[in-house]
């Protein structure tokens, strides 16, 4: 564990002390990014183990929102979709037509819990392919019992590796000098998370052929599917089965309804913007705000900056407080803009 943290903290000292150096321009662009990464790094060491202080404390909550499934699949694969393909990998998702695309549960613990699963998928793969997968197991009225899967064609886990694999600090590998990396935290934080969902999670794996890593939930139908009006269509919207690659873009968080209604389109600059539109994507950005895990969350990052533009703002300025963590600056300055749209009226 000592370990894992000094690595990362080592090379920010390091790659800052060589900065200080007359070096080419190019030079210095990779000692930032080499800088930019192990902060990255770091910085998910310490949310891993932050998380699991809270959770043995008690101190972890759940928020559960109306969600957009295929976004939060796809949200997975971008976040692992550059490394994957760096390693030449394959990645495929594939959704059960019988789920529901709108589903009631905590969407970024979901989503944390597949990331991690996904992210180890490609850690220990070398080749081959990594394939996300979601069912539907059983329905009840209101309620689902939800299926979801992350398979590789990596290094597999032995059966005495298997049984551990879930518990705080071990790791499938744990000789001194394993090739991989991690504290071992991941899945020990996946499998607690699974437990206040009232879900369960595990593993089937063969040494040789490869892993599957799967989490049992419960989730509650949304309301949005008793919504009879239709959804304008959505760029975003990904399909039930698709190959997932790295795309050079930014995809906004907001599910696809909630995108086409928060986000007025190019077109609409220079022309009076509705209200409630502006007063309902603040009060997601305040929800966001809300949410003890904001500075792992990178939903606040991703849509206040492509929301604030497209009210005709700075969104460079917008984005150095939120790099600098000053989210409340950040809210104040969305809060200024849509006063400004709507002549002083929220």
């Amino acid at each position: 564990m000592s370990h894992e943290i000094r690595t990362p903290l080592n090379a920010i000292i390091g790659f800052a002390h060589l900065l200080r150096g007359i070096l080419s321009e190019q030079r210095r662009l990779e000692l930032l990014n080499n800088i930019a990464s192990a902060a990255q790094h770091l910085l998910a060491l310490i949310n891993d183990i932050l998380d699991l202080a809270k959770i043995e404390a008690g101190k972890m909550t759940l928020h559960p929102v109306d969600f957009d499934l295929g976004f939060i699949i796809d949200q997975v694969a971008l976040q692992i979709g550059e490394k994957a393909a760096a390693k030449g990998l394959k990645l495929r998702y594939d959704i059960d037509p019988a789920l529901p695309r709108w589903l009631h549960g905590d969407a970024a613990r979901l989503q944390q819990v597949l990331l991690n699963f996904a992210s180890n998928a490609v850690k220990f793969t070398e080749q081959g392919a990594i394939v996300i997968q979601a069912c539907q197991v059983e329905a009840q009225a209101g309620h689902l019992l939800a299926r979801f899967e992350v398979q590789d064609t990596g290094i597999g886990i032995a059966p005495e590796g298997q049984e551990r694999i879930f518990q705080t600090f071990e790791q499938a590998d744990s000789s001194p000098t394993r090739r991989y990396g991690g504290t071992g935290l991941g899945l020990a934080i996946s499998q607690r998370l699974a437990q206040m969902m009232e879900g369960e999670v595990g593993v089937d794996s063969q040494p040789g052929v490869g892993s599957t890593f799967w989490l049992c939930v419960r989730l509650s139908r949304s309301c949005h599917t008793a919504q009879s009006q239709p959804e304008a269509p959505c760029p975003f919207r990904p399909s039930a089965h698709r190959e997932a690659l790295p795309l050079p873009l930014t995809l906004c968080p907001l599910t696809g309804r909630e995108r086409t209604e928060c986000l007025p389109p190019a077109s609409s600059a220079g022309q009076d913007i509705d209200e409630t539109q502006l007063q309902r994507a603040v009060a997601q950005l305040e929800a966001l705000l809300a949410r003890d895990d904001m500075q792992a969350n990178p939903f606040f990052r991703e849509v206040a900056p492509l929301l604030y533009a497209s009210f005709g703002g700075d969104a460079e300025l917008l984005e150095r407080q939120i790099n600098a963590f000053e989210y409340n600056r950040a809210l104040e300055t969305l809060h200024a803009a849509v006063a400004n749209r709507t002549n002083g009226r929220q």
